[in-house]
């Protein structure tokens, strides 16, 4: 019998199913290299789940900026995701870690979950007024048909990987302890649903913003979900 795993952190037990019509969606403005070449500021919007598709689009928006702008001095990164996937927000977290241009990211309302490993990426990282993010376990859904005990020892077992995952990503991202981390890690009624006032008291947060930052070049990323199948 084969057993399918899908391995997420859920942010909303309802929120993140996606279907399989729903497709990324990535627009740049402007379309052509040659208008702005000396652009100092870009900024990229990024409100959609944390999906592999779409995380890709972040990634190709972050390998365009580094290879075709180099007079570029900063990149924008505003976000507004519940989170998704957790391998996904894994490759996120070092596309943004890793690019030559310095990379702040922003709360444009919420980021949850495997979003926030995006977050906490970046050294600057800001929020708007009420922004909210949400820290909690990350779970594994999707199993099919019955469990022996070798496949509850493995589920445990991914579950505790990626559970550090979140850890190591907070501890260098925050002042929460190591055992206020492991605290709302442990189970969903321990999750933290924070603004953003609380998370800058933690240093989740190093800034407010007071606004979009207006900038010559400029990706929005989404879902698409009116894309039909063949």
């Amino acid at each position: 019998m084969t057993k399918k795993l899908i391995k997420t952190a859920l942010a909303l037990v309802s929120g993140l199913a996606i279907c399989s019509t729903t497709q990324a969606e990535i627009k740049k403005i402007p379309a052509d290299y040659l208008e702005n070449d000396q652009a100092e500021t870009a900024k990229i919007f990024y409100t959609a789940a944390v999906e592999p598709h779409l995380i890709s689009e972040l990634v190709y928006a972050l390998d365009d900026l580094n290879i075709n702008y180099p007079r570029l001095k900063k990149i924008y990164l505003y976000l507004n995701s519940d989170g998704g996937d957790m391998d996904s927000g894994q490759i996120a977290y070092w596309a943004v870690k890793s690019s030559k241009i310095p990379v702040t990211t922003v709360n444009l309302s919420m980021v949850g979950s495997s979003a926030t490993l995006i977050f906490c990426a970046a050294k600057e990282r800001l929020s708007l007024p009420n922004g909210k993010f949400l820290l909690h376990a990350s779970s594994l859904t999707g199993s099919e048909g019955l469990l022996r005990p070798d496949d509850i020892d493995n589920l445990k077992k991914e579950s505790v990987m990626y559970n550090q995952v979140f850890a190591d990503a907070y501890q260098q991202c925050s002042d929460y302890s190591e055992a206020e981390i492991s605290k709302f890690l442990h189970s969903e009624g321990n999750r933290l649903l924070i603004d953003s006032r609380e998370a800058s008291s933690k240093k989740l947060v190093s800034g407010l913003a007071d606004g979009i930052v207006q900038a010559p070049i400029a990706y929005h990323i989404v879902e698409n979900s009116d894309v039909q199948n063949p």
